[in-house]
């Protein structure tokens, strides 16, 4: 080879090597552009994903400065992400020019470690707060990820729970002092009711009689309302007119004091389905905490009038049409930060036992207009005085006779009646008033005796034309075990079911379970009477 085809096969082979080599290196610019499109596309990718999730996400240096912020963030507080960058997270969500004191934030910039707690921000909200501190590549602290969540519902379900769990304990409490506390007004309200049917209606013992029948009839009210805790029933809901309830209430509260009270109730109020004792309760309770605010006296103001929600924005309650009650005090008012409580049971600003009241009058009447499928509210004002307002479901309806009260007077009759009453004192009052209507009464102490001394009379020609029979009265079978042996004896038997509680279903429906009639204790003479007459006219 020539020293010309040497030098050219030189060339080639630098020409060669310069061709592989500039392909090494177009690999390398592709490499790396593939690498700059993967690195966008996962950045984006992640932004995609904060993006998705509903806390609000934010990224800031040592300073606490935003750097970054994703989509939640910034809709939260109606902006774009570009206008947070560069600003405070403090600024931005809690309107301060310095860190929230429980922040979690500055401690973990400090530590350098994760941290997380419940800030409180305005308008009443909680938001739940974590950090976690970031490295770089070299180990160095270069910020943190704080990660923001709005737990204000969720406080609120859980004060809720907790609420209900306080109305529980409640019930625990009713249900064990109600039942005895029922006999004794058994016998109260009895002899009461016997006393006014042997007096003259212009005698002034007639008129303390009236009276002590009137308070006990109240303390009746509240019993029942107790069982309601205790059982966690519903209302028994009749529809009515809320007025005269309304004034006969208000004016019971108010007896004997230097109050007067102002009523503005609309003529043509409409009717409302309710359970008369418990919304009884309820005015009782407000006009009873109006009067208290008032200890030099005043004026209570009373109104109601119909409304229709769908104009209104009322609490959860449906739209529809409801009676609107307020009740409202000249008296010294309800400080603001104890307001959202008072409602919670056991929660008084009372100091016992100096003052009456143990905090669950609010607790149980916000209970009874919960289950009316109504809603209660309160308003307030330090030095001028607080204003209670309730709503009630209403019927756009006329009232009418039938839904106006009426006062059942005691008929005389005869017969004779097996009573069965456990306690002594109840079942010599019951006799009491059965021989006053005059029917002939013998008693039995439990089922055992209530079924062996009806069996002996059974075909004997001075058989028992009505049975009275206290559901406490039973061995473990229950009522309906004790009544299905006495129709085994006798399958025509007429039988009164008695009880302590208005919502027990044998009370409500006692013809369904069997029975002929049923009898709420404690009895008064007017309801005997009524009891017995209905069921020795069935057939």
């Amino acid at each position: 080879m020539n020293e010309k085809d040497r030098i050219i096969a030189e060339l080639k082979g630098e020409v060669a090597a310069l061709g592989k080599r500039i392909q090494e290196l177009e690999g390398l610019e592709g490499k790396h552009k593939r690498m700059e499109a993967a690195l966008k596309a996962a950045k984006r990718d992640h932004e995609v994903v904060l993006d998705s999730i509903s806390e609000f996400v934010t990224f800031q240096d040592m300073n606490q400065t935003i750097i970054w912020a994703n989509r939640a963030a910034a809709e939260s507080v109606g902006k774009r992400r570009e206008d947070l960058v560069g600003r405070h997270c403090y600024e931005i969500w809690h309107e301060r020019k310095e860190p929230c004191e429980a922040c979690p934030l500055p401690y973990a910039l400090k530590t350098c470690s994760i941290k997380e707690g419940e800030v409180p921000g305005p308008n009443a909200r909680v938001w739940f707060v974590r950090c976690y501190p970031v490295q770089d590549e070299t180990g160095h602290y270069i910020g943190i990820v704080e990660l923001t969540q709005d737990i204000t519902e969720k406080r609120r379900m859980q004060a809720e729970l907790l609420k209900a769990k306080k109305l529980e304990s409640i019930g625990i409490l009713a249900g064990g002092i109600a039942h005895d506390y029922n006999n004794l007004l058994s016998v109260i309200m009895g002899n009461l009711s016997l006393a006014l049917s042997h007096s003259k209606p212009r005698d002034r013992t007639y008129e303390c009689l009236i009276e002590a029948r009137d308070a006990s009839i109240q303390a009746k009210d509240l019993i029942q309302q107790l069982f309601t805790f205790s059982r966690g029933g519903a209302p028994i809901k009749h529809t009515t007119p809320i007025a005269p309830l309304l004034k006969k209430t208000t004016l019971q509260a108010l007896s004997g004091t230097n109050m007067t009270c102002e009523f503005s109730i609309s003529k043509d109020l409409w009717p409302v389905d309710i359970d008369e004792v418990q919304i009884g309760l309820v005015i009782h309770n407000m006009v009873m905490n109006a009067r208290e605010a008032m200890s030099d006296g005043g004026t209570i103001r009373i109104n109601a009038h119909n409304v229709n929600t769908g104009s209104e924005n009322v609490g959860k309650i449906k739209e529809g049409k409801y009676v609107r009650i307020t009740i409202s005090d000249q008296g010294v008012g309800i400080p603001e930060e104890v307001l959202d409580n008072i409602f919670d049971p056991y929660f008084s600003t009372k100091q016992m036992p100096t003052q009456k009241g143990m905090g669950l009058g609010l607790a149980m009447s916000h209970s009874i207009i919960d289950k009316h499928g109504g809603h209660i509210g309160v308003r307030s004002e330090l030095g001028i005085g607080t204003t209670f307002y309730i709503y009630l479901p209403a019927r756009e309806s006329e009232i009418t006779d039938e839904m106006l009260p009426h006062r059942e007077e005691p008929v005389s009759s005869s017969g004779r009646i097996l009573l069965m009453e456990e306690e002594e004192k109840t079942r010599k009052t019951v006799g009491q008033i059965l021989n006053f209507l005059g029917y002939e009464v013998v008693f039995s102490r439990n089922d055992e005796e209530l079924i062996e001394r009806y069996q002996k009379t059974v075909g004997s020609g001075n058989g028992f034309d009505a049975v009275i029979m206290s559901s406490t009265g039973c061995d473990i079978r229950g009522t309906n075990g004790t009544l299905r042996r006495l129709k085994e004896v006798d399958p025509l038997v007429k039988v009164i079911i008695c009880g302590h509680y208005a919502e027990d279903p044998m009370m409500k429906m006692p013809v369904k379970y069997g029975y002929t009639g049923s009898l709420l204790k404690p009895y008064q003479v007017g309801e005997v009477s009524k009891a017995l007459k209905g069921a020795l006219s069935r057939d």
